[in-house]
């Protein structure tokens, strides 16, 4: 993450995520980027917020409408990309002006053992399956 640019990291294997980032960060963050929480689920980490922050989820987790009565902002975002979207995306990969960290090659018949261990946060990057 530091070769992306992170100036701090939290290691959610050494500790709860919410407790790393409170201790780093004790008058809250002025921003969250959820993307593991579900929609309709309360959102931990909206609490991480200080007053006028604002979480963004991928997830539908943020709640619009109950955040600003806490003094922050919640907006749900979706991608709809279009297939020149992805081709573009492609040709920045191709060039290697995107990388994209692989933790795996798995045969299509290990894809739900593949899955499985994604949820439980031991992979390190994106699982390909190989047929």
């Amino acid at each position: 993450m530091r070769e992306l640019g992170a100036d701090h990291i939290i290691d959610f294997t050494a500790a709860p995520t919410m407790d790393q980032v409170r201790a780093a960060h004790p008058g809250g963050i002025d921003a969250v980027l959820d993307l593991v929480s579900g929609p309709g689920e309360p959102n931990p980490f909206a609490a991480l917020l200080r007053p006028g922050g604002v979480l963004v989820s991928t997830n539908g987790a943020a709640d619009p409408e109950l955040l600003p009565t806490q003094g922050r902002t919640g907006v749900n975002f979706y991608s709809n990309a279009t297939r020149h979207d992805l081709e573009t995306l492609a040709g920045l990969a191709a060039d290697g002006r995107i990388r994209v960290r692989i933790d795996a090659e798995v045969p299509l018949a290990e894809a739900p053992d593949a899955v499985a261990r994604a949820r439980t946060g031991q992979a390190s990057g994106k699982t390909v399956l190989v047929t």
